[in-house]
């Protein structure tokens, strides 16, 4: 995985995290009496679990704390194991106590070497701008990407 990679890898998973955010900011009784929320941030989680995992070994050796393993994992239970029933309150339990760690994990990554100091950065901090331009991300499946990009272009309507 190139620096570039990472690079984009990690603007998409700080992306996600400011949209949870968003969507969970009028708390969690709006959380669990909202389908359209809980679809919302359940999918933003996935998109950002998988980002995770295709993050170089030698990037995530920077932060030998986070557990990359249980990411993947919680990624697999909410792709596949949507019909034996998510439990929402471990959901919101995840997103309340380990979203802002993960959050500051991904912040020094992006910072650790300046990952490429070439590129300029284009996440603002709060401010998710959605996928990189294509150019800059022929290396992602293009399965991923069109799905993260309906996502995208619907919350934008």
């Amino acid at each position: 995985m190139t620096p570039k990679a990472d690079r984009i890898y990690l603007e998409h998973i700080l992306d996600c995290v400011a949209l949870i955010q968003n969507y969970t900011r009028e708390g969690k009784a709006e959380f669990m009496a909202s389908a359209l929320v809980q679809d919302a941030m359940l999918r933003r989680l996935q998109t950002m679990a998988e980002s995770t995992q295709r993050l170089s070994e030698e990037l995530k050796a920077k932060v030998p704390g986070m557990d990359w393993r249980a990411l993947a994992g919680f990624r697999n239970v909410l792709v596949h194991d949507y019909l034996g029933g998510i439990d929402l309150e471990q959901i919101w339990n995840a997103v309340e106590h380990y979203l802002p760690s993960l959050e500051t994990a991904m912040r020094e990554l992006m910072e650790w070497g300046n990952v490429i100091a070439a590129l300029p950065c284009r996440y603002r901090k709060g401010r998710p701008l959605g996928i990189s331009p294509k150019s800059q991300r022929s290396h992602i499946q293009p399965q991923f990407l069109r799905i993260t990009g309906l996502i995208n272009q619907s919350l934008n309507q």
